[in-house]
């Protein structure tokens, strides 16, 4: 679906579906009658999945387009170059696509994509620049739910970003996301701090803290920041 923003006749791209091909027209209802615009075509941009995590993240790394800087971001456009954003946490990127992220439940054993960040009690922050351009990371896994005792790290900090302190993050889209942790598990990012700014942001999915401790569809926890036009569709 779309929604018209601002009141200035500015449509912008929210929640629509891309994992299918979609086509859209316009029309205006009249007194004599109803106006149909020409037909458009909403192609499927997926990028292909990868079945397995990447062996050589830098190695992925260092092949992302653009220099990581405000005026030329690092560029991502699939999945393994969305898991290399943790080498380096201080730089800008952007989505040059949207993202087929479906594989990622295959990934390590059955626990998923790596939190960007790191996981564990003490994971290092993002604190760069993203934007998601409004493109779609679909079907992200990161399956760290584990048994029932409580001191293992691996299941703290859990989401897209595991921690943030002062990062921007804007124009995201997590679709059919099946995100689980222990605590401080949230779709976007699981902890964050220092002024962090999430911007039109949309997560539909399942996120799930297994003790109900610091859990939310778009952060886990906040401490000082800012959430800005942002919402969630799904299981919490």
């Amino acid at each position: 679906d779309f929604c018209l923003s601002r009141g200035l006749g500015d449509v912008y791209k929210r929640q629509l579906r891309i994992v299918n091909n979609y086509y859209v027209r316009g029309y205006v209802i009249t007194s004599s009658g109803t106006t149909y615009s020409n037909q458009i075509e909403i192609i499927n941009n997926l990028s292909i999945p990868n079945n397995s995590e990447p062996t050589d993240i830098p190695g992925v790394f260092a092949n992302l387009a653009g220099e990581g800087t405000s005026e030329n971001p690092y560029i991502i456009t699939n999945d393994w170059e969305l898991q290399a954003m943790s080498e380096d946490l201080d730089a800008h990127y952007r989505l040059g696509r949207d993202i087929d992220a479906r594989g990622t439940e295959n990934w390590n054993g059955g626990l998923g994509f790596t939190p960007i960040g790191g996981d564990g009690f003490d994971p290092t922050p993002f604190t760069g620049h993203f934007d998601g351009d409004e493109y779609g990371i679909v079907g992200l896994t990161i399956d760290r739910e584990g048994s029932s005792e409580f001191n293992e790290g691996f299941n703290y900090y859990i989401g897209l970003f595991s921690r943030t302190n002062g990062a921007k993050i804007h124009n995201v889209v997590l679709q059919d996301n099946y995100i689980l942790g222990k605590q401080y598990v949230g779709g976007v990012v699981g902890h964050a701090a220092g002024e962090t700014e999430i911007r039109n942001a949309v997560v539909d999915g399942i996120t799930w803290a297994r003790f109900g401790l610091f859990g939310g569809g778009i952060i886990g926890y906040m401490n000082n920041g800012l959430i800005y036009n942002s919402s969630t569709n799904g299981d919490v």
